[in-house]
């Protein structure tokens, strides 16, 4: 599995729809997340170490994740509970 992170700025959420239109039906889902980062000694090192909670639709999606942002990104998924 590979993940890959990007970031995109707009000026308005009509902007984005017009460009990336499958976006649009996102817009209704509702996502808690919760994101915990450990260690300022990785992070100087420019590694990250991260759990993340998600809830979307009722299921609650647990990750735990470590990227060294240089070189490799990675995630490995953790489990999966459906409420």
């Amino acid at each position: 599995m590979y993940e890959v992170e990007t970031r995109f700025f707009f000026d308005s959420k009509e902007e984005v729809f017009h460009l990336i239109p499958i976006l649009k039906s996102c817009l209704n889902v509702k996502v808690e997340w919760e994101t915990i980062n450990f260690g300022p000694k990785l992070f100087e090192r420019d590694i990250i170490l991260r759990v993340s909670k998600a809830i979307v639709n009722g299921n609650e999606i647990i990750t735990l994740a470590i990227k060294r942002l240089i070189l490799v990104m990675s995630s490995m998924y953790v489990k999966n509970i459906t409420k």
